[in-house]
């Protein structure tokens, strides 16, 4: 075998392998999509009447920012109505530091060191592809659905 094609056996073998292992990127800012999670909730879950009826009134609401050393989850004050009742869920803007602590070509788990406001807790970020996250979330059988908006 020739020295040239031994090259590019080299870069073809590198260009493969770091395209397949390539860890997906959560720079940028997220929001939470609504009718994606909605579509999710009313396919795979059974819920009573009452909390599905919440989630449709909150969901799409949430902003998450990474930045190479922090995210920032941002929430607006939103109004609910629970049994035909209003009530008032404030909004917050949090910012925690990170690190990444985990990675496969389809996750990427983060755990956000505490602050005085939040503990320290561990969240993994699955990717149906590089514009779209789901996570788990604790206690439900939910998938909350994020796509990137810049």
């Amino acid at each position: 075998m020739s020295i040239f094609r031994k090259i590019l056996l080299i870069f073809s073998v590198f260009f493969h392998l770091e395209k397949t292992y390539a860890a997906p990127n959560l720079i940028g800012s997220w929001q939470s999509d609504r009718d994606s999670s909605l579509d999710y909730v009313y396919k795979h879950c059974e819920l009573p009447a009452k909390t599905q009826s919440f989630l449709e009134q909150i969901l799409g609401k949430m902003m998450l920012t990474f930045t190479e050393q922090a995210a920032t989850a941002h929430s607006p004050t939103v109004t609910v109505s629970i049994e035909e009742k209003p009530y008032q869920i404030d909004g917050y803007t949090e910012t925690q530091s990170y690190q990444v602590v985990n990675e496969t070509p389809s996750t990427l788990t983060i755990l956000f060191h505490a602050s005085s406001t939040a503990p320290s807790k561990t969240t993994t970020y699955h990717f149906e592809n590089p514009n779209r996250i789901w996570v788990d979330v604790e206690g439900f059988n939910i998938r909350p659905l994020a796509k990137i908006i810049f």
